[in-house]
């Protein structure tokens, strides 16, 4: 597969989604636990590998939600809304 690499479970994909280099399955993952009413709790007390597939659901999703985290930092929140007037 001529893709990249899944920023979440290392997983190669073509595709990026929700604007991060994440594969689908990690996007579901991520849009299902969002719609949750109880969240995860890690069996491991949050030692869970950080690389690779190895995480539990918790630590998943907590590193999706970082990822998300950087996202915001690095191209920032704000958004510049011009009006026709300011524009003239």
């Amino acid at each position: 597969m001529d893709g990249n690499t899944c920023r979440v479970c290392d997983a190669e994909t073509p595709v990026f989604h929700y604007g991060i280099d994440a594969c689908r399955a990690c996007a579901v993952f991520y849009r299902r636990t969002r719609a949750r009413k109880t969240p995860f709790v890690c069996k491991n007390k949050q030692r869970c590998a950080v690389e690779g597939n190895l995480l539990c659901k918790k630590c998943r999703f907590d590193k999706i939600e970082r990822l998300f985290g950087q996202k915001k930092t690095k191209r920032g929140e704000k958004k510049v809304s011009l009006t026709f007037c300011e524009i003239l």
